[in-house]
């Protein structure tokens, strides 16, 4: 496991002499935050998701924090949008358990990476749904956890393929494209 995880957002728009970025994603708008909490407001144009989960500001840099000093190298420290340092992580998952359009055509959970390593594109941020009605009547701890290790997986093998179809290297927005074909074989495991 590395240090503190900050992961980077991704520049979504830039200056006129392409040399400063001017919109990021996720952008967090710190004046729609309540003083009790580092997330956006509910119903705030500043929420951002991951799946079905919102983005924990915590979680991802905030570009603002961060100098630099004549040299060119950071001269402090960078800070989340949330003012904190990360914590000890390899990748953010967000799990949640939504009933949803997945979830009725069999599946028993999903996953996608939705922010990535932009040298290695190495998933930072995910996202997994475990569909509810695809454990009914089942107590069982071990079969959820299998399930989470099984999308986990999921979210770490494709990732590649991910960022091939939709031509983005590093931290990007897979949801903007369809995901790419999976063998059958490996969807039946998600039924």
């Amino acid at each position: 496991m590395q240090g503190p995880l900050l992961v980077s957002p991704v520049c979504t728009d830039v200056s006129r002499d392409r040399r400063t970025c001017v919109k990021w994603f996720p952008s967090f708008n710190t004046s729609s935050r309540s003083s009790s909490s580092s997330f956006p407001a509910p119903g705030t144009k500043d929420v951002a998701m991951c799946g079905r989960a919102v983005i924990n500001p915590a979680h991802i840099l905030d570009p603002d924090s961060c100098t630099l000093g004549a040299d060119g190298r950071l001269a402090s420290a960078c800070a989340s949008h949330a003012g904190t340092k990360g914590q000890p992580a390899d990748m953010y998952l967000y799990v949640s358990a939504v009933q949803d359009e997945q979830c009725a055509r069999g599946a028993a959970a999903w996953a996608l990476p939705c922010m990535f390593d932009p040298a290695t594109n190495r998933p930072l941020l995910a996202s997994a749904n475990v569909c509810p009605f695809s454990l009914a009547g089942t107590t069982s701890t071990d079969l959820l956890v299998s399930i989470i290790l099984h999308e986990v997986r999921c979210v770490c093998v494709w990732a590649h393929a991910w960022a091939r179809r939709c031509g983005y290297q590093g931290a990007a927005q897979p949801w903007a494209c369809s995901p790419p074909r999976w063998p059958p074989r490996l969807l039946r495991a998600h039924r």
